[in-house]
């Protein structure tokens, strides 16, 4: 889970696609009390994620460094040992080009693994924001 947040950090987008299944998913969301209801600000599978990097270098983009905190919580074996579930808190720091840090956002990622060839990839992240204010927005997954 750490190296996921390391690889978008370092900007190695290839390896953080090699964690996903072929049929990988992430979804980022937010729950909106105003509303009572969760929002969907991005939903892609391995493809789209894969064109999104491609396309990321054409954005207007904040030029901050990000640094991601994982915590693994828990880990939830399924059928035989072929699949899991896991949750994770994160937390994503910015790091402006003055050298100034400051906290993000925070939030969860709700995962299901499955084991491939002798590895866990990654076939759905949930990633579920607590902070719902970006300072900046991202066109990339958190």
């Amino acid at each position: 889970m750490a190296r996921s947040g390391r690889f978008l950090d370092e900007g190695r987008f290839a390896d953080y696609l090699e964690l996903y299944a072929e049929d990988g998913r992430y979804q980022l969301e937010a729950h909106a009390a105003e509303i009572g209801r969760d929002m969907v600000w991005l939903s892609l599978n391995r493809a789209e994620l894969a064109e999104l990097f491609r396309e990321w270098p054409l954005h207007v983009r904040d030029e901050a460094v990000r640094t991601h905190l994982a915590n693994l919580e828990e880990v939830t074996l399924a059928r035989a040992d072929a699949a899991a579930n896991a949750l994770s808190t994160f937390a994503v720091f910015r790091t402006d080009e003055t050298g100034r840090s400051e906290l993000y956002c925070v939030g969860r990622y709700e995962d299901e693994l499955e084991a491939v060839a002798g590895a866990w990839k990654l076939r759905r992240r949930r990633a579920r924001l607590i902070t719902r204010l970006l300072v900046t927005p991202t066109p990339l997954p958190l």
